[in-house]
């Protein structure tokens, strides 16, 4: 069977749905998966993860990644037993991103002023309205930081990193198919 993660990686349940029927067809001797994707969300890209690991478990599962097999879309490729790549396949991307956008320059320029009441002194922080919080914005590393860990860990348990070029390999940067 073929199977497509060719879009960007947010609501994944048909998916999911998808791999499930598959794992369960006796009819079904393998799974062919066609990644082109730059990833997505996290939680989307996990249940992608972990649905694809299971279908492993009971049926040969080969990735071909295409154009770009990043971040969420290189963690989907983790659980394959091969993985064929074009020359020209960009992947890795390996950790989590937040950006957050700041206004309050621009807002004071302009003369807006945004008023905020919250339950919490982080709540809602950092917020795009007020000057940069660097407490706020040591909240949301640390989560990101568990995030790419958690990413690193998948990697591991599934392809060998030698430890010379692990900080390379994780430092997020996006790899050819040759680096990888």
């Amino acid at each position: 069977a073929r199977i497509w993660l060719d879009t960007i990686i947010f609501d994944e349940q048909i998916r999911l749905d998808q791999l499930a029927v598959l794992k369960k067809d006796p009819k079904v001797k393998a799974v062919l998966m066609h990644i082109d994707t730059p990833g997505g969300g996290v939680t989307a890209s996990e249940k992608i993860y972990y649905a694809l690991k299971a279908l492993a478990t009971t049926k040969p599962l080969v990735c071909v990644m295409n154009s770009i097999a990043a971040s969420g879309g290189y963690m989907a490729a983790l659980p394959c037993a091969h993985i064929i790549a074009h020359n020209s396949t960009l992947t890795g991307s390996i950790g989590e991103l937040i950006e957050v956008p700041n206004f309050y320059n621009l807002s004071n320029t302009i003369g807006i002023e945004f008023n905020t009441v919250r339950s919490g002194r982080f709540k809602a922080t950092p917020s795009a309205y007020e000057p940069k919080d660097s407490a706020s914005l040591a909240i949301l590393q640390n989560v990101v930081n568990q995030g790419r860990d958690f990413f690193i860990k998948l990697v591991l348990e599934h392809r060998p990193v030698p430890k010379n070029l692990q900080n390379t390999v994780f430092d997020g940067r996006i790899l050819s198919s040759q680096e990888a």
